[in-house]
């Protein structure tokens, strides 16, 4: 009876454990201008739907529980998007950045959120990171000018985005805001885009050149080349599913959109196409009870079973 009890027991705390989704979707918009149109791509479905449209001025910032935030077009706050409803939603003011091409026709700003709730925001050619830990902003110098386009690592807590004209990823602990510049290599140019971090590399592009992927863990390294990158690929916009540890990309104006799982390319459904595209993952998960809810979960399965065993005996 003892044995039996656990062939019971063992299969449902795996269950348990078992509660997640790797799927998601992705969404895209435009940095440039007259072009507001957001959309949402299915990973699962290989298909896109168009939704309400939102003018966004940074690329979107995705927390840790899949919540996706922006600085909003006007460059006057941070909104916060409702899934449910395709509303967006002002949570507080953001300090309104100025740099290249900052007006109401192209907004290339970058927004992150850590793992603490704290709000980056760098904007292109500007020299300063403002962060915010929930309404209030304050401001460190970066000591170079900031390019459009970055990315925040969970895993490490720290943020990484090129200069502004740089050839490197300059890496920022987030809370100390100390940096690591790594070797500069490939083109150096305004347009260097993506800017995306899964499994500890970091992808970025300059013009039609390759794929660039560098080793956050040895920065005095120069980056791989990806050679089979596609040649439809130009100044890629990119996100990741960190889960499956996949790389999504987009080219920039046309509706060429691919995704590479570590060794190889994949294309994928036309996106929408835009002007200055911008895309970000947003994983599919659902609440995993938390070790001491298992524990107590465990021991009422053996209560229970301990009573039924011994009114049988």
């Amino acid at each position: 009876m003892k044995f039996k009890f656990l062939i019971f027991i063992i299969p449902s705390l795996a269950l348990l454990f078992s509660a997640f989704s790797g799927a998601g979707v992705i969404y895209h918009t435009s940095l440039g201008a007259n072009n507001n149109q957001l959309w949402k791509y299915d990973t699962g479905l290989n298909n896109w739907s168009r939704l309400n449209d939102y003018k966004t001025g940074s690329n979107f910032a995705v927390d840790q529980i899949g919540n996706m935030y922006a600085y909003n077009g006007s460059r006057s706050g941070i909104d916060k998007y409702d899934s449910l409803t395709d509303t967006w939603n002002t949570l507080f003011s953001a300090p309104i950045l100025g740099g290249s091409f900052a007006s109401s026709s192209y907004n290339f700003f970058n927004l992150e959120i850590t793992n603490s709730g704290r709000f980056l925001l760098t904007g292109n050619n500007t020299s300063n990171l403002f962060y915010s830990d929930g309404g209030a902003w304050a401001s460190t110098a970066l000591g170079f000018n900031a390019g459009a386009v970055g990315d925040y690592d969970p895993n490490s807590d720290t943020y990484a985005i090129n200069a502004y004209g740089g050839k490197n990823p300059i890496i920022i602990d987030t809370n100390t805001f100390v940096q690591t510049s790594f070797t500069p290599a490939g083109n150096g140019s305004e347009w260097r885009r993506s800017g995306t971090i899964v499994n500890g590399k970091y992808y970025d592009q300059s013009g039609g050149s390759a794929v660039q992927e560098w080793d956050l863990s040895q920065p005095l390294n120069a980056p791989s080349i990806l050679t089979n990158t596609p040649v439809n690929l130009r100044y890629m916009a990119s996100t990741a599913d960190r889960v499956s540890g996949t790389l999504y990309a987009a080219d920039i104006w046309s509706s060429d959109f691919y995704k590479y799982d570590g060794t190889d390319w994949t294309a994928l459904s036309g996106d929408p196409g835009g002007n200055h595209t911008s895309i970000a993952f947003v994983g599919d998960s659902v609440d995993v009870p938390e070790p001491s809810t298992l524990a107590i979960f465990a021991l009422g399965m053996i209560g229970l079973a301990s009573r039924r065993f011994k009114k049988q005996s």
